[in-house]
């Protein structure tokens, strides 16, 4: 069951670097400021035009089981994503919990089941149509995910090649979304391991 965050992260900031990238998020956050309109324009400025920060208060998330879940995306898209129990059809999860590295999909990348053809296409009504996952780890052993998705379909030659120069920034982004989160609300209400 998609859960999604009541709150922003408190006043609370993660310790350590703050990537370049990430201080207007960080600035925002110190003042109290909502961060979602500050993601967002973070996102629009990689050639995205959604994020999705998730996290599971299970190493195996079911239908059933609590997801937690901080995004851009329509709040239509969240309640029908539950209701059908993507999280047991989405492939760009097993994509992620199975590297360690970011995965760059678009529809060519997309197995051809009938399931997971019907999750793409009702993805692509709400302009999900290529993106970057990947997975960032916790002590909960939940795993978390994070999502940048475009409603470019193909990911053609011009648009890999950019993806290549900002995945890193994407990378140190996600983690720091994630510190965010595991600093002032996650270690609230994931159980302890």
């Amino acid at each position: 069951m998609l859960r999604a965050f009541k709150n922003e992260p408190s006043h609370q900031l993660p310790t350590g670097l703050v990537p370049p990238l990430a201080q207007p998020l960080a600035e925002a956050c110190s003042r109290g400021d909502p961060l979602v309109p500050v993601l967002q324009r973070i996102v629009i400025g990689l050639g995205f035009e959604h994020f999705m920060y998730a996290v599971g208060a299970s190493p195996h998330p079911t239908q059933q089981t609590r997801s937690y879940v901080w995004t851009s995306l329509p709040a239509e898209w969240v309640r029908l994503y539950d209701d059908r129990a993507y999280v047991e059809v989405d492939p760009r999860l097993s994509w992620a919990w199975n590297s360690n590295l970011p995965v760059v999909w678009d529809q060519s990348t997309i197995a051809d089941e009938p399931r997971i053809r019907g999750f793409f296409a009702a993805a692509r009504t709400y302009g999900i149509a290529s993106g970057v996952v990947f997975a960032l780890r916790t002590k909960f052993e939940a795993p978390g995910v994070f999502t940048l998705s475009s409603s470019l379909p193909d990911v053609d030659t011009d648009r890999a090649e950019l993806l290549g120069t900002i995945l890193s920034q994407t990378m140190a982004l996600g983690t720091y979304v994630h510190d965010l989160f595991m600093a002032s609300v996650i270690a609230q209400l994931l159980p302890p391991p």
